[in-house]
């Protein structure tokens, strides 16, 4: 009658350890593959916001979806970009009104959001707002760009594509913090004044989602970049470019 081998306690842990330095060696990379697949569905989203905006610039007389500048700071009825594109008819207002725990992987947030690698700021949030508030979208919206500051460069006329010498540097959408310091909506809105604010400030409204020093963005042209903050590597006429500081700079 054969003797039946078992493993030794020895041999066993010797398995346990081997199993475990491989487990090692392969759960970072599944990591770096998981964010390269966030990140890459990140630009994806973009992509549709950015085709929309093409599609809005077509069928709207060469007008951007813009802020209206006459109701501003209030982002109700048409004034909003995202709320323009859908009146439009080009998504459906279940992307824009249902809240984001009840649709987590609707086109109009990034898929990292809420995994940021810094920390919001004062009256910002990371995290969609569900409650009695509106979080209509986790990609900011370009202040001079199409935000009101241009508008007012303009005496409240709203910008056309055409103005702007160089659509495919501008930016119009970027990964953005969530604001909260008005209390009945939660939205994201970043706001750039001069490029110095790159140069020696933390970006606080920015939200780096894929990397500790980059944000993805939406340029006029409707394709999508990755832009690194923080960094000493940018002319200022890039900055300009992608952020206009007046109607002279568009």
């Amino acid at each position: 009658m054969k003797k039946r081998k078992y493993f030794t306690l020895i041999e066993l842990l010797v398995v346990i350890a081997i199993i475990a330095v491989l487990a090692s060696m392969l759960l970072p990379s599944l990591g770096k593959a998981r964010n390269m697949a966030r990140k890459m569905t990140c630009f994806n989203n973009m992509k549709q916001v950015g085709s929309m905006v093409q599609f809005y610039i077509t069928d709207f007389g060469d007008y951007l979806p813009s802020f209206t500048f006459n109701n501003y700071p209030t982002i109700s009825g048409n004034n909003h970009p995202f709320l323009k594109l859908m009146n439009a008819g080009y998504y459906t207002s279940s992307f824009y009104y249902t809240v984001y725990s009840k649709n987590p992987n609707k086109f109009l947030f990034c898929p990292t959001t809420g995994k940021e690698f810094d920390e919001a700021p004062a009256n910002t949030t990371s995290k969609p707002l569900d409650s009695g508030v509106i979080s209509y979208s986790s990609y900011g919206i370009a202040r001079r760009v199409l935000g009101p500051s241009m508008t007012t460069e303009l005496n409240g006329g709203l910008p056309k594509i055409s103005m702007y010498h160089y659509p495919s540097k501008a930016v119009m959408f970027l990964d953005a913090f969530i604001q909260t310091n008005d209390p009945g909506i939660g939205y994201p809105y970043f706001q750039f004044y001069n490029y110095s604010h790159w140069e020696t400030d933390p970006l606080p409204r920015t939200a780096p989602r894929h990397s500790a020093n980059s944000f993805n963005v939406i340029h006029l042209d409707g394709h999508t970049s990755e832009v690194f903050r923080r960094s000493y590597n940018y002319q200022v006429s890039d900055w300009t470019g992608m952020f206009p500081q007046n109607a002279s700079q568009m």
